[in-house]
């Protein structure tokens, strides 16, 4: 088998940015981070903005195993960059960025480098 037809049959790559690395705490937050920013303005609550995603589909999507995600989404939620909400029946955990802390954080950091 080709090289690139294997590629095709893996799945879709994903795209982060090195640099928020450091912003966000860790590679791994920093890759949580992006596939939520990718995720934006495609969730189903699009008034509210928040996003229902599996621990499952995340794996799925970003390779990051269960305990990866929740050290990841331990960080993120610390500087303020994303929030957690659960909603229905049974439970389920559903996230949003936080624009507001993304934004300042980001403008903090900058100027400390």
């Amino acid at each position: 088998m080709k090289l690139s037809d294997c590629l095709r049959e893996v799945g879709r790559p994903v795209a982060y940015y090195p640099k928020l690395s450091k912003f966000a705490g860790s590679v791994k937050a920093a890759i949580f981070l992006c596939q939520f920013i990718y995720w934006e303005g495609k969730q189903m609550d699009k008034e509210t903005h928040w996003i229902f995603k599996t621990q499952r589909e995340i794996q799925e999507e970003t390779g990051l195993s269960r305990y990866e995600q929740e050290g990841a989404r331990r960080e993120l939620k610390k500087r303020g960059y994303l929030e957690e909400i659960y909603k229905g029946i049974p439970r389920k955990v559903n996230y949003r960025i936080n624009w507001d802390k993304f934004n300042s954080g980001w403008d903090e950091w900058i100027n400390d480098q």
